[in-house]
C-alpha cells in the first residue's frame, strides 16, 4: 500500500491526483475528466478505502461528490 501511495504521489497525471492521506487506510483521490470526452471538465473526488488484508480484498470507493 505504502508503494502504491508512493507512486501515485510521483504521477504527474493530469487526470488523477491525491487529495488528502491522513490516514494510510483512506485516500481521498480526486479525478478529472479527460479531454473530448462527456467528462471533460468535470472533477469528482472519491473516498478510498482500504481493508486491513489489502490487496486480497479489494477497497471500498465511495464517490464522494463533485468538487466546485
Amino acid at each position: 500500500l505504502l508503494r502504491e501511495l508512493r507512486q501515485l504521489k510521483q504521477s504527474q497525471s493530469r487526470y488523477v491526483s491525491l487529495d488528502t492521506t491522513d490516514n494510510i487506510d483512506k485516500w481521498a483521490v480526486r479525478l478529472c475528466g479527460v479531454e473530448d470526452t462527456l467528462y471533460a471538465n468535470e472533477e469528482f473526488t472519491l473516498l478510498f478505502e482500504f481493508p486491513a488484508d489489502y490487496p486480497l480484498e479489494a477497497p471500498v470507493v465511495t464517490f464522494t461528490g463533485k468538487t466546485p
